[in-house]
C-alpha cells in the first residue's frame, strides 16, 4: 500500500472519545478516571497551542489475537489433572458416584480456564512477544488510517497508540512529520510513555508522551497564523 509506506512507525517492544457523561470501560477503570481524561484533553489543547501538529492519543484493550489462550489453558489443566494424580486422589478420598467427581473436575477446569484466560498477564505470557509486537504495530497503522489522522491539510497528524494488554506503545507520524522527526526521536518519547505504563501510571505516561511530542513539534512545526484544529482534542478508547 503506497500511502502506508510513507508512514514511519516508531515501535518500543518493551470507539469511544471520552468526554461528557461517558464512562471508562471496566478493563480500564483501575488505570484511568474521567478526571484523568479531562486533564489529558486539556493537555492536548495545550500542546496544539504552540504547534501545527495534530496529536491523537489512543488506548486500546488489546491488539493481539488471544483466541488460543483458553485452549492452551484447558489442555494444560486436563493434563495436570490427570497426570498429577489429583483425579485418582479424589476417587479414593470421596465415596461419591464417579459421575459427581467427574462433574466436579470438569466444572473446576472450565472455571479456571474461563477465569484465567481473561487476565492480561496470562494473555501476555501465552502470546509470543514477536506476535504481540507485530500485531500492536499493525493495529496502530489501522487506527491511524481509520481515524483519518493522515487527512490533515498539512500532513502533520500524529497518533500516540497504547495497547494495554501487551504493555506496548507506538507513535505514527504523517508524511510531513517524518521529514523532520526521526524514529529515534519518537523512541525517546515512547520510553517516557512506557516508563509510566509499566508503573501502572497511565495518565502520567500519556502526559509524558504529549509533553515529549510538544517539545519535538514546537521546534519543527511552530503554529502558523492560518492553523486550524482539524482533529478533535480528546483521548480515544477502544476495545
Amino acid at each position: 500500500m503506497e500511502e502506508a509506506s510513507e508512514v514511519v512507525v516508531a515501535l518500543v517492544a518493551a470507539e469511544l472519545q471520552v468526554g461528557g457523561n461517558m464512562e471508562i470501560p471496566n478493563w480500564l477503570s483501575k488505570k484511568l478516571t474521567l478526571n484523568d481524561c479531562e486533564v489529558i484533553k486539556e493537555f492536548i489543547s495545550e500542546v496544539e497551542k504552540n504547534t501545527s501538529g495534530e496529536v491523537v492519543p489512543m488506548i486500546v484493550r488489546s491488539s493481539s489475537t488471544i483466541g488460543h489462550v483458553p485452549y492452551i489453558l484447558l489442555l494444560t489443566f486436563i493434563f495436570l489433572d490427570y497426570f498429577s494424580g489429583f483425579w485418582h486422589i479424589t476417587l479414593q478420598l470421596f465415596s461419591l458416584p464417579i459421575y459427581l467427581i467427574l462433574t466436579f473436575h470438569v466444572v473446576s477446569i472450565l472455571a479456571l480456564t474461563f477465569g484465567l484466560s481473561r487476565l492480561f498477564i496470562v494473555q501476555r505470557i501465552l502470546t509470543p512477544k514477536i506476535d504481540q509486537t507485530y500485531q500492536v504495530e499493525q493495529r496502530a497503522i489501522k487506527e491511524f488510517y481509520e481515524h483519518k489522522i493522515h487527512h490533515t491539510e498539512e500532513k502533520t497528524g500524529i497518533l500516540i497508540f497504547i495497547s494495554i494488554m501487551e504493555k506496548m506503545a507506538v507513535v505514527i507520524g504523517d508524511e510531513k512529520i517524518n521529514e523532520k522527526i526521526t524514529a529515534l526521536d519518537w523512541q525517546r518519547c515512547l520510553d517516557r510513555v512506557l516508563e509510566q505504563l509499566h508503573k501502572n501510571n497511565l495518565r502520567m505516561g500519556i502526559i509524558n508522551g504529549l509533553e515529549a511530542a510538544k517539545s519535538l513539534l514546537s521546534k519543527h512545526f511552530p503554529k502558523s497564523p492560518n492553523d486550524k484544529n482539524e482533529l478533535e482534542n480528546s483521548l480515544i478508547i477502544k476495545e
